[in-house]
């Protein structure tokens, strides 16, 4: 047997009901010969899920996924010791974020260019106050050399004393601003706003165990498909609907590890079967790409 994919798969070989092969890893290009046996009568192959070191050093590294249509416009970052969201969505999002013991609900404005604070410099100055401070740093340096220069407000701008003026906008919490993009070749407008909880703002991405997103234009509207059914009493903290199964995912948003196993339509045994710890989703994989919700006939959800 060979794998031509390029991702990790488990085979099991049946004999009858007899499992004649327990499940072994094979890994992309290799050559993997199966046992001697009277009659092999079905063998199954998934994806290999990952190791547990593997899947803690992927978790640290970001939040849990995300549903909705407007998952693919955002994007979450930290800056300062907080967690933010930034939106290129083409028209408001509405978010809603599952955190520990806690759902935060945000509304992203639609970015907008006219919104930006124009700036020259690193120090977020605007134009005139950059060209000031330049030219108070060159006077400086020629009073230091022992010229007798006298100060001229008009050149240098106020004195250093008097209090900084406020720009008007609240960057603490949310700001416009841009970003390059390098298939457009310039920067685009994009909104960014920080997450913040009952005790202050969110100050790591995986405190974040899942999130949805929408667009405000959608009113509620969610990807087409026909319904899936799904047997076991871990079925309710199992998100399974349009939304996630677009998305090419399960999502536990449990406090507890679910087995799930997926019977696709026209098959009545399970031909996939996966762990999905809390927070965390499980890809609806298959050899010729994503699940789609015709293609799956049920699905198990059972706690471990």
């Amino acid at each position: 047997m060979t794998h031509t994919g390029t991702q990790a798969l488990k085979i099991r070989a049946y004999s009858g009901e007899r499992i004649v092969m327990a499940p072994t890893p094979l890994t992309p290009g290799r050559v993997f010969d199966l046992p001697e046996c009277a009659v092999l009568t079905r063998i199954e192959a998934v994806y290999q899920t990952e190791s547990l070191a593997a899947a803690s050093k992927s978790e640290a590294a970001g939040p849990g996924p995300c549903a909705g249509e407007a998952c693919i416009y955002l994007r979450i970052t930290t800056t300062d010791g907080c967690v933010w969201i930034r939106s290129g969505a083409p028209d408001v999002v509405r978010v809603e974020l599952r955190l520990q013991g806690e759902t935060v609900t945000m509304t992203l404005e639609q970015p907008d260019a006219t919104k930006v604070a124009k700036a020259s410099d690193s120090g977020g100055r605007n134009p005139r106050e950059a060209k000031q401070a330049a030219a108070r740093k060159r006077l400086d340096e020629l009073r230091r050399k022992g010229m007798n220069i006298p100060y001229d407000p008009k050149v240098e701008g106020p004195p250093r004393s008097a209090p900084e003026k406020a720009d008007g906008k609240d960057k603490g919490q949310s700001w416009h601003g841009t970003t390059y993009d390098a298939l457009l070749g310039s920067d685009r407008p994009v909104f960014n706003a920080r997450v913040n909880r009952a005790s202050g703002c969110v100050t790591k991405p995986e405190e974040i165990f899942t999130y949805r997103a929408r667009l405000a234009s959608s009113k509620g509207k969610v990807a087409e498909g026909p319904p899936v059914e799904c047997v076991g009493d871990a079925c309710r903290d199992l998100e399974y609907g349009p939304e996630e199964i677009a998305a090419c995912h399960l999502v536990n948003r449990g406090r507890r590890e679910i087995a799930v196993g997926i019977a696709q339509s026209g098959k009545g045994e399970v031909s996939i079967r996966a762990s999905v710890a809390p927070g965390r989703a499980m890809r609806l994989m298959q050899i010729m790409g994503c699940l789609r919700a015709q293609d799956i006939g049920r699905i198990e959800a059972r706690y471990k």
